[in-house]
């Protein structure tokens, strides 16, 4: 029993070489331990995905170098020895073909053993024959065998199915990713096309402004331009005025000069004859003749110089 113990858990730890020698002496519990580790390595033996063939195989690497040395003469240990260097290299798949190769070769050393233990055990039956306690202790360690066997394929499958959705989860958020780098530059996109928008719009209002101050402008300068001047008739009444004082000034001073010399001024009517004799008489009169021109003259000359002056 304290054997069968050991056995299970090396070959759960994947120790299998190591759980074969333990019970090595005995051919019912060797026969025994040998269908468990057949039924162990022939699990996943087609699986195409060599992430799952690499995370279900659980050979422990000194049990595995123990094993080499312990049947190097065979061919196919030789054969596994120079195809493990080529597919080391590779990586990856190369690890997933690496384990399925170590299947096979333990796979068929365990069926060369298994057959081996077959015939050593016909022949020890042969001599003496089974009894009912040993074909009870064969049948109990194969139904032991079959048990963790089912345990190790259910473990296997719980495997797979957990690096299935960790696959699942890393294309979510690869996806995801990729949606937001999308959303992110179509935001930067638009928001390209706003500013040029708003710029050209400026730009338009600008130009629309600069058209309508200078339409207006031209449109002041055509209307300044057909507006008729009001100037020339204020300059021609001023003439007209101007010329009309110096014609007053003008006859002011003629008749002035005619009242003096006792002649009519020009367009005057000439003064009757007593009026004349009058005026000839008081010029030669007792007293000398003044050389002032008279009161009437001042004032025709005061008003005449008043009238130039305004």
């Amino acid at each position: 029993r304290t054997q069968l113990q050991a056995v299970a858990l090396l070959i759960q730890h994947g120790y299998y070489f190591s759980a074969v020698k333990v019970v090595y002496s005995d051919h019912e519990l060797l026969a025994a331990t040998l269908e468990e580790l057949r039924l162990v390595v022939a699990q996943n033996m087609d699986e195409d995905n060599w992430e799952v063939a690499v995370q279900s195989w659980h050979w422990q690497a000194a049990d595995k170098e123990l094993f080499v040395r312990q049947f190097q003469e065979l061919k196919i240990i030789a054969y596994y020895r120079e195809v493990r260097q080529q597919l080391r290299a590779l990586r990856g798949q190369g690890a997933g073909a690496l384990v399925r190769v170590e299947r096979e070769m333990m796979l068929k050393v365990i069926t060369d053993f298994q057959a081996q233990v077959a015939e050593a055990q016909d022949t020890a039956h042969g001599a003496g024959g089974e009894d009912g306690a040993q074909q009870d202790a064969r049948a109990r360690l194969r139904a032991e065998a079959e048990a963790r066997a089912e345990e190790e394929r259910q473990r296997k499958a719980a495997v797979r199915a957990q690096i299935q959705e960790e696959r699942m989860r890393k294309e979510r958020l690869a996806a995801e990713a990729r949606e937001r780098a999308r959303m992110d530059l179509e935001a930067k996109r638009m928001e390209r096309e706003n500013l040029v928008a708003a710029r050209k719009a400026k730009d338009e209002a600008a130009a629309a402004a600069r058209a309508e101050a200078v339409a207006r402008a031209a449109e002041e300068a055509r209307a300044k331009a057909q507006r008729p001047p009001d100037t020339q008739p204020h300059l021609s009444r001023i003439e007209e005025e101007g010329g009309s004082r110096g014609s007053s000034a003008a006859a002011s001073r003629e008749a002035s000069a005619a009242a003096l010399h006792g002649k009519p001024a020009k367009g005057a009517s000439p003064l009757p004859s007593k009026e004349a004799s009058k005026v000839a008489s008081s010029r030669h009169g007792s007293r000398a003749p003044s050389t002032e021109p008279s009161h009437v003259g001042k004032e025709a000359s005061a008003a005449s110089v008043h009238k130039e002056a305004s």
